[in-house]
């Protein structure tokens, strides 16, 4: 019997598999906002000037619920559960702290009318937007926005989404076409805010394969919410669910092998490229970071053209951030790596940002025989497309500008005990047995927990 098949994952016969359930490890959450100075005078045509308000914390908890396994134990089918607990003692600030940024909702709305509305003729372009201006602005809604912390992050209800379809009604009778937004595209009870519909939410279901066939690397996903293929871009190869939920990765990875993730928010896989091999409390690792390539515009990198929605291709030839516009039903939002860090073109539109690769850049330290992941902080930024339109009022004078919003970190690397009791009990003998290992099981990865969890008691014990 092969150390596969001697850790079974049945949960009726598992008594490891709680802690494949119940993640133990609490991950620390950071967000810094980018709080815009002068938004008066961007409106003028003067370059943004920000300055970054943070962190404020959280501790994140991860837990699965609704699981399924197929009659062969083949298949696991389970929703994730994500729960956010404020966490004071790492937050610098007041989450009443109020801050001036963009607003995605008027990025939205200038991104889907500027096309449809240059086909208007000169005499009624200028009356069509002067209308729409004014009532944004019955409904408080400006292109930068005035907010707390707390509305930010946990949301506030914006009352024009409950108006919006009947406001673009009358653009049907003018023959002006405007893409509607789906009922999906609108969030819970029309509330916008980093964590609405995710704090204490299931999402999924996700399937992915046990590894317990030997046929199946553990972990891969098979499909996403019924979905073995996405919808959301324009080639097949970019709606390719690739990869891992990011929990483990593919045990006897090789020097250089690349990774892949796939994160459901954004509706796509992200590649991670190895950096080097390096150890982590006595344990040889490989260093994995985001792939550069994916924020390259399609010019440099032309495998991103299926994720290019635009029909300006001019949008899609811009380096140094992923467009997940096709993953928003149109609202110009980028993802990138914080203070724009490697696109020195980007950094230079806006004043105050401050890229450094010692905080900024990413690292997930990955132990190469298990594909069990050690530690690591991931790190990225959300950012806006403003797109010049200077008919629309409500936009003013401001250039084509990558608006920064918001940096977010996530952390978590277990303690030197805890990475003494995995090489011992379970790294070693894996590398010893690697001759007849052909895969590892989610019991294994629960085995991992629970030797975490089983140093921590025995320590609290003494």
């Amino acid at each position: 019997m092969s150390m596969v098949t001697s850790i079974p994952v049945d949960p009726k016969k598992e008594t490891l598999y709680p802690y494949w359930e119940v993640i133990p490890a609490t991950i620390s959450v950071k967000f810094w906002f980018f709080n815009i100075e002068n938004p008066n005078e961007a409106l003028n045509g003067k370059k943004i000037r920000v300055s970054e308000k943070g962190p404020y914390a959280f501790k994140l908890q991860k837990r699965r619920e609704g699981i399924e396994w197929s009659s062969d134990k083949f298949r696991i089918k389970y929703f994730d559960v994500e729960t956010y607990i404020i966490d004071e003692n790492a937050t610098i600030g007041s989450f009443d702290d109020l801050l001036t940024t963009i607003n995605p909702l008027v990025a939205a709305m200038n991104e889907q009318l500027i096309e449809p509305f240059s086909k208007l003729p000169s005499v009624v372009s200028p009356f069509i937007y002067g209308t729409l201006s004014g009532i944004l602005r019955i409904f408080g809604q400006n292109l930068f926005t005035r907010q707390t912390v707390r509305e930010l992050i946990f949301g506030k209800r914006n009352q024009l989404l409950d108006t919006i379809v009947t406001l673009m009604k009358p653009f049907d009778l003018l023959g002006i076409k405007i893409k509607q937004f789906p009922k999906e595209a609108l969030p819970p009870n029309n509330t916008f805010g980093l964590l609405v519909g995710r704090n204490n939410t299931r999402t999924g279901p996700l399937e992915i394969y046990s590894g317990i066939d030997g046929k199946h690397r553990p972990g891969r996903i098979i499909s996403w919410k019924g979905q073995k293929l996405l919808k959301k871009w324009k080639g097949k190869s970019c709606n390719m669910i690739n990869g891992s939920d990011g929990t483990f990765y593919d045990p006897g990875l090789t020097n250089g092998q690349p990774l892949y993730i796939f994160a459901p928010d954004l509706c796509r896989s992200l590649r991670l490229q190895f950096v080097r091999a390096t150890e982590f409390e006595g344990i040889a690792v490989f260093d994995y970071t985001f792939d550069e390539k994916m924020m390259r515009g399609i010019d440099e990198e032309p495998s991103n053209d299926c994720f290019c929605v635009h029909s300006d291709i001019n949008k899609c030839k811009v380096n140094g951030f992923i467009d997940l516009s096709g993953c928003f039903f149109g609202t110009p939002l980028l993802m990138s790596k914080p203070h724009f860090l490697n696109a020195p073109h980007l950094v230079n539109q806006i004043e105050g940002l401050n890229p450094r690769i010692e905080l900024h850049e990413s690292s997930f330290l990955i132990e190469p025989t298990t594909g069990i992941i050690l530690g690591g902080r991931g790190s990225f930024m959300y950012s806006v497309r403003i797109t010049e339109n200077k008919r629309f009022r409500i936009i003013g004078n401001l250039p084509t500008s990558f608006v920064p919003f918001v940096w977010v970190k996530q952390s978590a690397y277990a303690t030197a005990e805890e990475a003494k009791e995995m090489r011992l009990k379970f790294i070693y003998p894996i590398t010893f047995a690697k001759y007849v290992l052909t895969s590892i099981p989610i019991g294994l990865a629960a085995f991992l927990l629970f030797i975490m969890v089983k140093g921590v008691n025995e320590r609290k014990n003494v």
